[in-house]
């Protein structure tokens, strides 16, 4: 997650709120691996030009016993194809094409039928928004038997191939659409996509670890990619996209790609480093196509999505063995710390813990470790820092008036022997949760709610699901 604004004069990493934010995180990442039983995840968080922390968790090889860390390379699917319309927009910018010149300007060897009698001139843009009506993938079943066709496979099989919808019709993910646009960048740049990526992308940005070409199956920075969990760990095989590089090839690390975000949450002229102008990436994160629901659309190559009143911009990935996503926010100048205090409230509702506003600000943490036995070390100095504001004066309650001084016993509600309550009074059964409820047995204290060996909690209500979209989508 990458984020755009300043948050005050400190280092963000010691701010006592990010500082609590990220000890919270790197705990409910690790309960998260242990429950999905996955093999290894490294993570990232870029907040301006720095990445301001970056952690690894679990094992890049399990047999070999060697840990994740924020260097560790991992295939990142289709996050290639921002890379992709990042080289468009650099040839774009140099006057070399135009987003709305006709393919075949470029490939006149593209030739497909297509469906509908008018089905329209497919532009750049429309690979780059997913507007063409192109097919998905190529004629090929490479996605069963993992053998990827060459370039020149794929254009020999595309006139046997047709176009089901027109263009600007519908959205349709297309890594063929990618494929060409790789294509596009070749034949205008005069040299190979993975020697203009390198050269004009990877270099100046600072990249040294990012590979666009398949790496050695035995690279020793590279993450062992497993198969679906069913009766044991299976280790993924090794695939080489060769024809479809464009769409989804490259290499990468965390700290390699915290680089390419940074670059997302700059402005200025283009020059060096600031391989495209501000105004340019800009106009890549604007959405070009939006969909029916107003909630996601599409920029220039970039999954535009939003998130609780929030604008993201990123793309996800996935190849055999591997899952990625890039999210970048770039709102919020001048809040982030204050928006920071609301995720974290988010985030510790969704795991039983209340820190609302007003009566609501603390409830049994116990529950915390009952429902994510990973989580069980928030009882320790994440809790006091719960309790506590940041210049040490308690925090307000059910059971604390204003200056934080201890209410009259009858007045604290559901405290008990000087403790704060734990529920709100509006409904003692009933924990507030964004996406669903945390229910308690009636025969149960409220004051022991969640607690290990008491009440019984299961959650209702809607589970989260996958966002991104990946080579397998």
């Amino acid at each position: 997650m990458a984020g755009s604004a300043p948050l005050s004069e400190h280092p963000p990493v010691e701010h006592p709120e990010v500082r609590s934010a990220i000890d919270l995180l790197e705990a409910w990442i690790e309960a998260q691996r242990v429950a999905r039983e996955l093999p290894g995840v490294s993570l990232g968080i870029v907040h301006d030009q720095a990445l301001v922390w970056s952690g690894g968790f679990g094992w890049a090889d399990v047999e070999r016993r060697e840990p994740a860390t924020a260097d560790t390379l991992y295939r990142i699917g289709s996050i290639t194809k921002l890379f992709t319309a990042t080289a468009l927009l650099i040839l774009r910018d140099a006057g070399k094409l135009h987003l709305d010149d006709p393919l075949a300007t470029h490939l006149p060897w593209f030739q497909m039928k297509a469906a509908a009698a008018e089905a329209g001139t497919i532009t750049i843009r429309h690979l780059l928004t997913h507007t063409s009506g192109l097919p998905r993938e190529g004629a090929f079943p490479y996605f069963t038997d993992s053998r990827f066709p060459s370039i020149d496979d794929i254009r020999a099989r595309l006139p046997t191939q047709e176009r089901p919808l027109p263009t600007e019709t519908r959205w349709k993910y297309s890594n063929l659409g990618a494929t060409l646009a790789g294509e596009v960048v070749a034949a205008v740049a005069g040299e190979p996509y993975v020697d203009f990526v390198r050269r004009r992308i990877l270099e100046p940005l600072g990249m040294t670890a990012t590979l666009v070409a398949s790496p050695a199956s035995g690279h020793p920075r590279l993450a062992t990619g497993y198969a679906r969990r069913l009766l044991g760990s299976t280790k993924a095989p090794f695939n080489d996209l060769r024809g479809l590089t464009a769409a989804g090839n490259m290499t990468t690390s965390v700290a390699d790609l915290a680089r390419f975000a940074m670059l997302q949450l700059r402005g200025g002229a283009a020059g060096g480093a600031q391989i495209l102008s501000g105004r340019t990436l800009a106009e890549m994160h604007r959405v070009h196509w939006l969909e029916p629901d107003w909630q996601a659309g599409w920029g220039l190559g970039f999954r535009v999505l939003r998130v609780r009143r929030k604008t993201l911009v990123g793309h996800g990935g996935s190849v055999r063995g591997f899952r990625s996503n890039l999210q970048i926010c770039r709102q919020g100048r001048g809040r982030r710390v204050r928006e920071l205090r609301r995720r974290r409230r988010l985030a510790l509702r969704g795991q039983g813990v209340g820190v609302g506003r007003g009566r609501d600000r603390r409830r049994d943490q116990a529950a915390v470790a009952h429902r994510r036995p990973g989580l069980a070390a928030l009882r320790g100095p994440v809790s006091e820092r719960l309790a506590r504001r940041p210049d040490h004066r308690p925090r307000r309650g059910a059971d604390r008036d204003r200056a934080g001084r201890p209410r009259p016993a009858a007045r604290a509600g559901h405290a008990q022997a000087g403790r704060r309550a734990h529920l709100p009074r509006r409904d003692p059964r009933r924990l507030r949760h964004p996406r669903g409820s945390w229910w308690c047995s009636r025969s149960t204290r409220p004051a022991a709610c969640g607690a290990p060996g008491s009440a019984r909690t299961t959650r209702s209500g809607s589970r989260p699901g996958r966002t991104g979209d990946g080579i397998f989508g």
